[in-house]
């Protein structure tokens, strides 16, 4: 929920972020823009991911958009979160038994090498 006036002045969500992190560059934006963003606590349970679809590409979505966050609004962190992200899933693709999520971190090490992460993995 948002006032009209801080909708007209902060903009829609950035198109960049596909499906995860698009909420939190939009209450960065607004926060920078002197907006207070209040958060209402409320518990969720996901089993499993469920919240999440049986695409490999979703939680490649994920870490990118959590990128492209840190390379826009933190740019002094954006090295050592990416050294971390290429980290977490050269162990994954080791340690990973699940075909499905071995998968996601398989696009993202390629993306990761490939530089692009402008580019969303879904459309």
């Amino acid at each position: 929920m948002a006032r009209q006036s801080a909708l007209q002045e902060i903009g829609g969500m950035d198109e960049r972020f596909f499906f995860y992190n698009e909420d939190l560059e939009w209450c960065t934006r607004a926060r920078r823009k002197g907006w207070q963003v209040l958060l209402v606590p409320r518990r969720v349970l996901h089993l499993g991911g469920s919240s999440t679809p049986k695409d490999p590409r979703f939680i490649a979505e994920g870490y990118r958009g959590g990128l492209l966050f840190t390379r826009d609004y933190y740019p002094y962190l954006h090295g050592l979160h990416r050294k971390a992200v290429w980290l977490e899933a050269h162990l994954r693709l080791w340690f990973e038994a699940h075909p499905m999520r071995k998968e996601s971190y398989r696009l993202l090490l390629d993306r990761l090498n490939g530089e692009h992460l402008d580019v969303p993995f879904l459309p």
